[in-house]
């Protein structure tokens, strides 16, 4: 410790060896003290995750800005600081189904105009992918699965997906306007489209660098083949096409990883039970914190042991309502409580948020370079502190945990208490390990209403809350830990068991809450 001390006093830098244990997929606490005269004048805390797979607990960033000279070491570095271990490259390609840029001497363009018109740098992506593998971040190509842009007519018409049976006119084929341009929706279930966009992925990987692919399509639609009047099943396509396109990169790239958004979980089930390595999706028709949950439940019994990440745009206007002009311009900055229940609610159910990236933005829309609202350093410093609780407990919080949704369980003298994020209450959570630990996390909705989209007040603080946890296990202990307090270590709390007419409880009582609270009870 001494000489610790003076290599501080000296260098203002501390370096030292930890042999990382040999157990595969666990969390671990960081948690370092400044004494002086036998008193702590300051603490400070991190996490790190030690696991094998980052798709065990994928906590997915983004970049979606690739200009020349843009500093890609410094920015895979604020990334890494939040423990992100995957990065979605968006919008980074060329055209929607030409995704290497190349110029007429058969060589790729270092700078080139996307099709929407912005200027990017493929050399910046390419540096941008080498800093985030460099930090242990995989590195996935963002593209549609069956786009066809840049041109007035699809490439090939008849590779493309009508909306009218028996047609073969242009104006039948789906379109999205994409602004500036439109996309052509392309036939999924098309061997000869599928044959084109899987070489495009690959040569994306050779070319440019990248871990593998995660696909996007423009939500459920139900069209028809060519000149026929058979309809693309897509609830059956989609999942052949996330098969047949990992079974093909990985010829050639072992390893490879494949994602994909379920926008609004139209196909939940099937693309849950999909090669996916990860379940995706891009949250629209569930609006309230009970809608997380349920979304999640639904997820792991489709699925069970299957990690899920969610786009939830955080103080954006639901899908039925945008274009309301009723409705309020956009803030400055993003609402901080929402934000911070958003992730509590998302972490608690075991789901994980994609929600950073670029240069310290939060995601705020579906077209991810869009920049309003913006987050203030002060939210950042507070998500830093939710992902590293989020780390440092993930075996209490993403590992495969049974839900307990008994309300009976758990009961208060002193407080409300609700299982279904019902607002006015402290949300309960309570899942169990395999081993007989429980989690039992406490979200304060007291003074917030149901809707996590909402900009809203901080939740109303609560003291002294007395807890009866009624379990089937001899409870022998118990902690407390909260990201609140910007530490997020955690605290032995007094426990008093003891039974009645009912079977055997813990009598426990947390002393403050404020946002979120996690309780573990330990046989």
């Amino acid at each position: 410790l001494h000489r610790i001390l003076r290599r501080v006093e000296d260098t203002n830098a501390v370096v030292f060896p930890w042999k990382t244990p040999a157990d595969d997929f666990r969390g671990y606490g960081v948690d370092v003290d400044l004494i002086v005269d036998g008193k702590i004048r300051d603490s400070r805390s991190t996490a790190l995750d030690v696991s094998s797979d980052w798709t065990r607990f994928p906590r997915m960033g983004f970049f979606s800005e690739y200009p020349e000279g843009d500093g890609a070491d410094g920015l895979a570095a604020g990334l890494a600081k939040f423990h992100l271990n995957a990065i979605q490259f968006y919008d980074w390609k060329w055209t929607h189904d030409r995704l290497v840029p190349y110029g007429e001497n058969g060589q790729p363009l270092n700078v080139f105009t996307q099709v929407g018109g912005r200027v990017q740098s493929f050399q910046t992506v390419k540096d941008k992918i080498a800093a985030v593998q460099s930090r242990n971040m995989a590195a996935l190509s963002y593209t549609l699965m069956y786009g066809d842009s840049g041109n007035a007519e699809p490439e090939h018409v008849e590779w493309a997906a009508f909306q009218t049976p028996h047609s073969t006119n242009l104006w039948d084929i789906r379109q999205h306007d994409a602004g500036s341009y439109k996309i052509w929706v392309m036939d999924v279930s098309n061997p000869d489209w599928k044959n084109h966009i899987f070489g495009q992925f690959a040569e994306a990987m050779d070319v440019a660098g990248f871990d593998g692919i995660h696909l996007d399509n423009l939500g459920g639609a139900g069209c028809y083949k060519r000149n026929s009047d058979v309809g693309i099943p897509e609830r059956e396509e989609f999942p052949k096409f996330i098969a047949e396109a990992r079974a093909q990169l990985r010829r050639t790239h072992p390893g490879a990883i494949v994602t994909h958004n379920d926008v609004m979980g139209n196909y939940l089930p099937e693309i849950a039970r999909s090669d996916a390595a990860v379940y995706y999706s891009e949250v629209w028709s569930r609006h309230s914190y009970r809608d997380l949950r349920d979304n999640a439940r639904e997820v792991r019994a489709a699925a069970p042991g299957k990690a899920m990440t969610f786009a939830a745009y955080v103080n954006r206007k639901p899908w039925d309502e945008m274009g309301d002009p009723a409705q309020p311009p956009l803030p400055t900055f993003v609402n901080d409580a929402s934000a911070r229940l958003l992730d509590a609610a998302l972490f608690a159910n075991g789901a994980f948020h994609v929600e950073l990236g670029d240069d310290g933005q939060l995601l705020v829309n579906e077209y991810f370079p869009a920049r309003a609202p913006r987050m203030h350093p002060g939210l950042a410093r507070a998500l830093r502190d939710l992902y590293d609780f989020a780390v440092r407990y993930e075996e209490f919080l993403f590992a495969d945990l049974r839900d307990i949704s008994d309300e009976q369980r758990i009961s208060s003298p002193t407080h409300r208490l609700s299982p279904d994020a019902e607002s006015g209450a402290i949300w309960t959570v309570f899942r169990a390990r395999a081993d007989g630990a429980t989690a039992l996390n406490l979200i304060n909705l007291n003074g917030v209403d149901e809707a996590w989209r909402n900009p809203c007040a901080n939740p109303t603080p609560q003291t002294n809350v007395a807890l009866r946890v009624r379990t089937d296990r001899n409870i022998r202990r118990a902690f407390l830990a909260t990201p609140d307090d910007g530490l997020g270590r955690p605290r032995p709390l007094p426990l008093r068991t003891g039974a009645d007419e009912t079977g055997a409880f813990v009598d426990l009582a947390v002393p403050s809450l404020e946002f979120w609270a996690l309780v573990v009870l330990a046989p």
